[in-house]
C-alpha cells in the first residue's frame, strides 16, 4: 500500500527521535554534540602543533656567531695585503712550544673591504683597534676608522715570517660563496638566497669572498676565494647560490684559500656534500 507524504514524514521524525540537535536557546549543547566538538578542537590543535613542529624542523637556526659591535678589541700583528688585507698575530703556543700565527682578515665599516687601507702599511708590524667578528674557528676584524690602524714599530725577530701558500692540486668543491663579514658574525643569516643581495654588494666593494664547503662528515670548511679583483665583480651570478668550483687549493697559515683563474669554472648545482 502507497504511502502517502504526512505518513512518510512522520516515520522518518519517529525513526530520528534518537537523534540529537543543538536548538540555540538551550543552555547545553547535547552530550553527543558536546564530545564531537571537543574532539574536533584537540584534533585541529594537534594537527596545528604538528604542522608547526614539522616546519621549525625543516628551518636552518642562526648560526653561532659573534660580532663585537659595541665593544673595541687591540690587535698587534704583521700587516699584509695578500692573498686578502689581514693582521697576522701570535696565537696559542701549540704542545711543542713553537709559535703560531692566526691570520684575521682586515675588512672596514661597512659593505667595504681594506685593500686601500693596508697598503701603505703593507708588511709592517701594526696595532690595530676594532671590532671583532668570529665564528667557527675564524676571526675578522672591522676598523671604523683610518686612525685605528697605526705603525707600531719593527717585527719582532722570533715572528714567523710571511711564506708564500702553498699550492696543491686542482680540485672540485661543491658548497655556497659567502662574504666573509656578514657570514662570520654581522649578520644573521649572512648566507643563502635572503641575504644574496647584500653579499653581492659587500663582495663588490672588497670584502673577501668565501667558498663554504661540507665534507663527508657534514663539517663545514672554509676557503678564500682568490681572483684578479675585476673577476670578483663577477661573482654575483653565484653569490648566495649552490655552486660547483674548480680551483687550485692552498694553504696560508691557518686558512684554506681556492684560487679560481676562470669564471667558467662555477656552475650551478644541486647542493650536495663534497667527496674528500
Amino acid at each position: 500500500m502507497r504511502q502517502g507524504p504526512q505518513l512518510q514524514l512522520a516515520k522518518s521524525i519517529s525513526e530520528n527521535m534518537e537523534t540529537e540537535f543543538y536548538v540555540g536557546y538551550f543552555d547545553k549543547a547535547p552530550k553527543e554534540i558536546t564530545k564531537f566538538i571537543r574532539l574536533v578542537i584537540v584534533t585541529l590543535a594537534l594537527t596545528v602543533l604538528g604542522i608547526a613542529w614539522l616546519l621549525s624542523s625543516q628551518q636552518r637556526g642562526f648560526i653561532p656567531s659573534s660580532y663585537e659591535y659595541y665593544q673595541e678589541t687591540e690587535l698587534s700583528g704583521l700587516l699584509i695585503a695578500d692573498p686578502v688585507p689581514a693582521i697576522q698575530v701570535y696565537s696559542e703556543r701549540a704542545g711543542d712550544q713553537t709559535l703560531q700565527v692566526q691570520t684575521i682578515p682586515v675588512v672596514q665599516f661597512g659593505k667595504k673591504g681594506a685593500r686601500d687601507l693596508v697598503q701603505e702599511l703593507n708588511g709592517s708590524w701594526v696595532t690595530v683597534i676594532g671590532h671583532l667578528i668570529y665564528y667557527d674557528g675564524k676571526t675578522l676584524i672591522e676598523i671604523t676608522d683610518a686612525t685605528n690602524l697605526v705603525a707600531s714599530g719593527p717585527v719582532p725577530a722570533d715572528f714567523p715570517s710571511q711564506g708564500p701558500i702553498t699550492f696543491g692540486d686542482k680540485r672540485r668543491f661543491k658548497g655556497e660563496i659567502v662574504d666573509a663579514k656578514c657570514f662570520f658574525g654581522v649578520m644573521k643569516p649572512g648566507h643563502g638566497k635572503p641575504h644574496r643581495s647584500c653579499a653581492i654588494r659587500c663582495i663588490s666593494g672588497g670584502i673577501p669572498a668565501v667558498l663554504r664547503t661540507w665534507n663527508s662528515f657534514d663539517n663545514p670548511t672554509y676557503h678564500l676565494i682568490i681572483m684578479e679583483s675585476n673577476s670578483l665583480e663577477k661573482l654575483s651570478d653565484y653569490i648566495g647560490e649552490s655552486v660547483e668550483i674548480e680551483g687550485i687549493e692552498g694553504d696560508f697559515y691557518d686558512w684554506k684559500v681556492l684560487k679560481v683563474n676562470d669564471l667558467s669554472l662555477i656552475k650551478p648545482v644541486t647542493m650536495g656534500t663534497i667527496e674528500q
